[in-house]
Formats: structure tokens, C-alpha cells, sequence
């Protein structure tokens, strides 16, 4: 390892501790859009199968890891509103020897408690009698329970039958709960409320919640900072190792051990490693092709580091050294990302900086013979997906792309272009052209067929403008055959 690499190695962060106030008050803006008598109920994401009876690594849901900071699969997660009072509880799998022997030791209380910010820590097996003391006015933990008794939340069963109470539920986009196909938690337990207690409210929590995401606080911005490091010196490896190793799958599993090495849980999306026309497919992911010298290596791959996403791509040359028609285009991609960089920040959307990457794009492939008209269909051609996207804890975080931006939203912006000459001569625009003109643009195609370049910076909107949060990654043509030079060393 080069003295550069272990200088950046040194550089490692801590990871913040979440603070108990911050999740306190998130949970309170949730309760805050409720009615004054409602419940919000969170169940935890599924353990998903991978083949028979093996599952993939568990991951928490996203939003219920916002509210909570709790990555346990048995947890559930419940908020009442009861008139002035607001009370907070979880439920979870407790006390289970059987289950730690086969599964590893749970959380005791006192950790959840310090975890969550929440002080009423239950065994899950009494969550559905709780449910049934809101909804059916009887004593929760008492298991000879009679109506005659007062029940725990009784003005709240009161507003319940006066149908004043709302049950807020995070159901995602899906508004039919009917649909077939498989429910989530969430849309069962909505189903069986509507089906038997139609006098309740069925509130959807989604979008209060996502909408909540889209600006990271600094906390937030303190993990996602590392997880960029991470994912920096995991990208100096790669330009390290592709210098030397003959399949793409030696390049990801370089990378793959750097984000282990360093502190990440895992990878943010499966990892593109991509060398010459394999960098034209946006979303390869086989990693299994032999490396050629003169051919370009497009990486794309970005750490998940304490549930936060990171998403960067970078193109370098096997070699270490560009070629005059890689260059040409990798400047030409560069300088449209960084174009659309400038013109980023609060009161414009990716929308408007999409178009400005695309015109750069358009002016630069029309003086190169590749288009004839700077046109969309024919910059298309070549800029073959969207502009960017918001990053946290998804990799395709919480926003919509035509809402403005704001100061505190963590944006993607990659712009690429990939000469496909077998689609490109496909295209209606290139079969209108007349032959003198198809020839002189399929020349061109030859002269730079199967390059691929994408270059993936994340930028935080800053009161400012645009940071880039990714900017000591190399990026330059200099820049990566400097570092590139020196890691060979």
C-alpha cells in the first residue's frame, strides 16, 4: 500500500452518536401532523429470502430506522396521541435463550432505551394485546380481562367509537389495499381496520415521514461524510488493483474488503465494475469479464455505513493512462457535471440542472460528429439516464424530482455518455439521415465505439450553492493518472 493510501487510511472518522433529542424530536414532528387522538404504529422491514431457506443480511426499514435508530427485525414501533399526551413505546423480542443461541444476544432494555431515546421498552409478544386495549377498551397486560374494567387509554376508546381517532400507518405509495400480491404489515393491519372498525381514520405516514428525510440534519451529515471517506479510499483501491488484476471481480472484491475494512456495513447497491464495452451497460453488475490494457475501467460503487448510502462513480484508465479519444470524452462528461454542479442550489431542482448537463453534452457529441442536431433524441442517444437523485438512507433517497431544492438535501450528479454504435445506428433520427451523413456519423461511432464513461459526485446544498462532498476523490484526467502513477508505486 502506497504512503498515500495509509494517509488516508489515518484519516478514519468516529461515527457520532445519534442524540437522543434528535430522534425525540422527529418523532415529535410525526406527532405533531397527527390528530389530538391517533396511534402510529411502525412495523420493522421484513428478513428476506434468498433461495430456500437462506435469507439475505436483515436490514431495517428506512423510515422505521428514522424515527427510532433501532435495526432490530422483531421491533415495533407505537406513538399515541391521547389528547395532550403523547407516549411512546417499543415492542421487541426479549429474554429468548433459544433464540440467542441460534441468532447471537439480543438487546437488553437499558440499550434499547439508550438507543431509541424511549423509555417504555415491552416484550412483543403483549403488542397485539395493547392494539387490542385501543381498539376494544379492555386492560392490555391483563390476561383475564372484562369490559367492566376501566381501560388503560379510555378517553381514547371514547374518541374511537365517536370515530375521532386516526391510525397512522406507514403504507408507501401503494393507495389499493386490496391489490393482489403480497401486504406489508402496515397495509394488513389497514385492511383488517377497515374491514372491522370502519369508524377509524387510516392515515398513511410516508410521505410526513419522507418528507422529513429529504434535508439531512448534522448528525446525519457526520455519517454520511464518513461514508464518503470510506468509499474514497475504496475507489483508490480499485484504481490500485485494476493495474494489476486480470478479472473485474478481482477490482470489486477489492473494494468490497475496503468498505468492510473500514467500518461499512456492506455495500449501498451492488457494486458496477465494468471494463471497456461493459461500461456502456448501466446497470452491469455480472463482474466477470477479463481486463484489457487500453480499455477504460467504470466503477460505480458507494458504501453503507450506519444505514446512510453513498453512491460515486468513477471511470479511469486500466492502463493508467488515457487515450486521446478516451480523454476527449471523459472531459466532455466532466465538464457537464460540473457545469451542472454550478448552477446548483436552493430554489432550483434537478430537473432544470439535468437540461444544462444535457445542452453541455449535446454541444460537445454535435462537434464531434456523433449527433446532428443537438437535439433530445439525439443526445439521448448517448446520455442514456437521469441526472442524479437525493442519497441518504436509501440510495434513491426521499424527494421528487421537480421540487426545489433546499439547503440540507444530498444529491447524485453523473452524467455519462456510452457510444453503442449497434443501438445508435437503430435510432428513427439515424435512419432519417441521408447516406453521406449516416456514414460520416458511423465513422465517428467506430472512432470511439464502446467507450463508457459516468462520473458520480454526491453534493449537499449549501446556503452557498453546491458542495461537493466527494471532491478529493480524483477526478481530473491528471488527477486520476497522477494518483493512479503513484499507486502503482
Amino acid at each position: 500500500m502506497t504512503r498515500l493510501l495509509l494517509l488516508l487510511c489515518a484519516s478514519a472518522l468516529a461515527l457520532p452518536a445519534w442524540a437522543s433529542d434528535e430522534l425525540r424530536e422527529r418523532r415529535a414532528r410525526v406527532a405533531e401532523a397527527m390528530a389530538n387522538y391517533a396511534v402510529l404504529v411502525m412495523f420493522p422491514d421484513t428478513h428476506k429470502v434468498r433461495n430456500d431457506d437462506q435469507h439475505w443480511p436483515y436490514r431495517q426499514d428506512s423510515n422505521f430506522y428514522y424515527l427510532t435508530n433501532d435495526p432490530n427485525r422483531h421491533s415495533h414501533f407505537v406513538l399515541i396521541k391521547n389528547g395532550g399526551d403523547i407516549e411512546e413505546r417499543v415492542f421487541t423480542k426479549l429474554d429468548d435463550p433459544v433464540f440467542e443461541v441460534w441468532n447471537g444476544k439480543l438487546p437488553t432494555v437499558e440499550q434499547l432505551q439508550e438507543k431509541t431515546g424511549i423509555e417504555i421498552i415491552l416484550a412483543l409478544d403483549q403488542f397485539d394485546r395493547f392494539v387490542d386495549s385501543l381498539l376494544l377498551g379492555i386492560v392490555a397486560n391483563d390476561d383475564r380481562a372484562y369490559r367492566y374494567d376501566e381501560p388503560e387509554y379510555l378517553e381514547f376508546y371514547r374518541q374511537l367509537e365517536a370515530g375521532n381517532v386516526e391510525f397512522w400507518l406507514d403504507l408507501g405509495r401503494e393507495r389499493d389495499l386490496d391489490f393482489d400480491g403480497p401486504r406489508s404489515a402496515a397495509q394488513e393491519l389497514a385492511r383488517k381496520l377497515r374491514r372491522n372498525f370502519p369508524e377509524v381514520k387510516i392515515r398513511n405516514a410516508t410521505a410526513t415521514i419522507r418528507q422529513m428525510r429529504e434535508v439531512k440534519s448534522d448528525s446525519e451529515l457526520a455519517i454520511m461524510r464518513r461514508g464518503v471517506e470510506i468509499t474514497h479510499q475504496a475507489h483508490l483501491a480499485a484504481m490500485q488493483t485494476v493495474q494489476s488484476a486480470t478479472w473485474e471481480y478481482q477490482v470489486q472484491a477489492r473494494v468490497d474488503e475496503t468498505f468492510r475494512r473500514l467500518g461499512g456495513c456492506c455495500w449501498s447497491y451492488e457494486s458496477i465494475s465494468g471494463a471497456g464495452e461493459n461500461a456502456t451497460i448501466l446497470h452491469y453488475t455480472a463482474n466477470n469479464a477479463e481486463l484489457k490494457q487500453g480499455d477504460l475501467f467504470l466503477l460505480d460503487a458507494g458504501v453503507e455505513y450506519a444505514h446512510y448510502a453513498t453512491d460515486i462513480t468513477r471511470t479511469f484508465p486500466i492502463s493508467g493512462t488515457f487515450s486521446d479519444d478516451q480523454k476527449v470524452i471523459y472531459e466532455l462528461v466532466l465538464k457537464a457535471q460540473r457545469t451542472a454542479i454550478e448552477q446548483s442550489r436552493s430554489g432550483t431542482n434537478m430537473k432544470t440542472i439535468d437540461q444544462i448537463a444535457q445542452d453541455v453534452i449535446g454541444e460537445g457529441l454535435l462537434k464531434l460528429g456523433l449527433m446532428t442536431e443537438a437535439t433530445k433524441e439525439q443526445v439521448k442517444s448517448y446520455f442514456l439516464h437521469g441526472l442524479g437523485h437525493s442519497v441518504g438512507l436509501d440510495v434513491h433517497d426521499a424527494y421528487e424530482y421537480y421540487q426545489a431544492f433546499a439547503e440540507g438535501n444530498v444529491f447524485t450528479v453523473e452524467p455519462g455518455i456510452y457510444i453503442r454504435k449497434k443501438d445508435v445506428i437503430e435510432k428513427d433520427w439515424f435512419k432519417a439521415l441521408d447516406e453521406e451523413t449516416r456514414d460520416q456519423v458511423a465513422a465517428q461511432l467506430d472512432r470511439f465505439a464502446g467507450i463508457g464513461v459516468r462520473i458520480e459526485d454526491q453534493i449537499l446544498i449549501t446556503g452557498d450553492g453546491a458542495k461537493i462532498m466527494s471532491i478529493n476523490i480524483p477526478v481530473t484526467v491528471s488527477g486520476i493518472e497522477t494518483a493512479m502513477a503513484e499507486l502503482a508505486n
